[in-house]
């Protein structure tokens, strides 16, 4: 196991051991990271049953954390009841390790997830970027999902801080690098990949009403297409430029 992966190791434990200290974490979220541990031993085996049997334990698992089955983890609010804008819903932002701990898993357990593709990186920011938010927000913006109404916050570097690897960095490890990336592999069709992926990051939003399901849809194969043509950071890029101009443009 290469350095930055013992390094990335170590800051786990130490997040672990002090979410265990301040009460974010206890004792009942001990067989979830265990399991989660055993996936990642299996998948890095060698022979393909484990491999397999590793992968289905770590969807078993990803599908009860997704759905806040999972016990022990336990959030916290970061941004309590704040009105960005005028009209606008208070926004309140909440903090758990439920979700960070997939994004995790498969930086540490799937060491082929990490690619760039520099070919496409400045076509997937030129074109891809844009119109990715121009199709999600300007949709929202048309179905009256989201109204018009530019601000700048005095918490935005906080939100920044907390969304980039609480959310956008776990969401493209999850749904691009891993499921994406991992059906090419699997199923050697990188168009079918991609309209998977983001048919699961629809879905994974479809809670919020059916609109959201086809802007997140849409949103997916923004972001698909940007980590087909320029691999993960690029992806992370796309989706947190999304994200920023949603938080400052409309409220």
């Amino acid at each position: 196991m290469s350095v930055p992966y013992w390094i990335a190791l170590f800051f786990l434990s130490l997040g672990l051991a002090l979410g265990l200290s301040y009460g974010s974490i206890d004792l009942a979220a001990l067989p979830t990271v265990s399991g989660l541990v055993c996936a990642a031993v299996l998948v890095r085996r060698e022979a393909y049953w484990q491999r397999t049997v590793g992968h289905v334990m770590f969807c078993g698992l990803a599908i009860t954390l997704l759905m806040d089955f999972a016990p022990g983890l336990n959030s916290a609010t970061a941004i309590a009841d704040v009105v960005q804008s005028e009209g606008a819903s208070p926004l309140t932002m909440r903090m758990s390790l439920d979700k960070p701990l997939l994004g995790l898993w498969v930086l540490l357990a799937c060491s082929w997830v990490v690619v760039l593709r520099r070919k496409g990186v400045l076509m997937t920011l030129a074109v891809i970027r844009p119109l990715t938010a121009l199709a999600c927000l300007g949709g929202a913006w048309v179905l009256g999902l989201i109204p018009w109404a530019p601000n700048w916050p005095d918490h935005n570097l906080f939100w920044l801080l907390i969304k980039l690897p609480l959310v956008v960095l776990t969401a493209e490890l999850l749904f691009r690098a891993y499921i994406q990336g991992g059906l090419e592999r699997l199923l050697k069709h990188k168009g079918l990949a991609l309209g998977i992926s983001a048919l699961l990051f629809g879905l994974s939003n479809l809670g919020a009403g059916w609109q959201w399901f086809c802007l997140s849809t849409a949103e997916g194969v923004g972001y698909g297409l940007a980590y087909r043509y320029g691999g993960l950071l690029v992806a992370v890029w796309c989706h947190l430029f999304v994200q920023v101009m949603h938080f400052v443009a409309f409220a």
